[in-house]
């Protein structure tokens, strides 16, 4: 082989080399790194040591947002965008015959939209609406107030390292239960009158003082 001809075989193979040749290793390098920072961010944000000391003004109303509403609408996210691309663009694939099997690539690409967007309904389900709209609400018109005569208190601790943060339940004579994660550190008895602050539709607790009789 002659060298001009070399030369004419290395101009060809670097003119069909394309954009994601040269930079895929960088993108699944980054993506994977952005994955990690992220999964770091969720248990920063999940766990227990986050919360300590945030017992004053809006900051209960702070981490609920941070838990139930932004990061669930990340990994929610996380899920559904593969979901919507995924058909999408093997319908594309399939239109435009670019599919270099297409039987071979309906049941695949049937399963993978199944599995991401059922792992999106599960974490944006009605659970998460019910969540931004308590968040929605309490930006407007702040939380709702009332006075409950506390029949239990109880404190259930996460399991595992990265189980998440405490949940303190208490339940009124009525049967109503009402949970938060922040510790407001006041003096909890049983039969004794109790104003609370929380959020109607997730009934979580955002503020609580005891009523002098």
């Amino acid at each position: 082989m002659t060298a001009k001809r070399k030369r004419n075989n290395k101009l060809t193979i670097e003119q069909t080399e394309t954009w994601w040749d040269k930079w895929q290793a960088y993108i699944i390098v980054a993506v994977f790194a952005l994955f990690v920072i992220w999964v770091y961010f969720s248990f920063l944000i999940t766990d227990m040591k986050f919360v300590d000391g945030l017992t004053e003004g809006h900051y209960p109303f702070i981490f609920f947002l941070l838990k139930e509403v932004i990061i669930n609408a990340a990994w929610g996210g996380l899920f559904l965008l593969p979901g919507i691309i995924v058909p999408f663009g093997s319908v594309y694939l399939l239109l435009t015959k670019k599919a270099a099997e297409p039987k071979k690539l309906v049941l695949p690409a049937t399963f993978l939209t199944i599995i991401f967007l059922g792992l999106a309904y599960a974490i944006l389900g009605v659970d998460w609406m019910d969540n931004l709209a308590d968040s929605k609400d309490y930006y407007e018109n702040g939380a709702m107030e009332k006075v409950i005569v506390l029949e239990d208190y109880e404190v259930i601790y996460p399991s595992g390292i990265y189980g998440g943060a405490i949940d303190y339940v208490y339940t009124s004579v009525d049967g109503e239960e009402f949970k938060t994660n922040t510790d407001f550190e006041i003096g909890i008895s049983a039969n004794e009158q109790y104003e609370i602050h929380y959020l109607p539709r997730t009934k979580y607790m955002v503020g609580i003082s005891q009523v002098d009789n």
